[in-house]
């Protein structure tokens, strides 16, 4: 006769024998950590090799990178008010699920603005590329 443990090892007793137990992992679990997600703010005139560029800095950093100025461009139209509209709802429901917003670029636009207005009332964290660099640089050093 067999049971399996809640800590996945197995019992095994014999009819008629004494019991013995015998003591077999089933499964080895790993801890993944969560990466956490970062929203890129950055001027919607911004060029998708400079987005690009924002990207693969926060995802060094060791966040995974939302950009929908990058990701949605590809086939919304902004052009075409519906299509507009759409993306800007998009991307409120990204930033929305991110925990941070990483403001990039040396100048603040309008929709940055509203961007980070948004992120504001969500109470999310609110920093820059250097600040995130900062941070991982303190974390690594023991220094937070």
């Amino acid at each position: 006769m067999t049971n399996r443990k809640p800590n996945g090892r197995l019992d095994v007793h014999m009819d008629n024998q004494p019991a013995t137990i015998l003591s077999i992992p089933i499964k080895e679990r790993k801890i993944i950590m969560e990466k956490a997600f970062a929203y890129i703010c950055a001027a919607s005139d911004a060029a998708p090799r400079l987005l690009k560029r924002y990207c693969r800095k926060v995802y060094e950093l060791g966040y995974v990178p939302i950009c929908p100025k990058l990701s949605e461009a590809q086939y919304l139209q902004p052009d075409n008010a519906d299509e507009k509209r759409d993306f800007h709802n998009i991307a409120r429901q990204k930033l929305g699920r991110c925990r941070m917003l990483v403001v990039c670029g040396s100048e603040i636009s309008h929709s940055m603005s509203a961007e980070i207005g948004a992120a504001e009332k969500r109470n999310l964290i609110c920093t820059t590329l250097d600040g995130l660099a900062k941070i991982k640089e303190a974390d690594e050093n023991g220094g937070l």
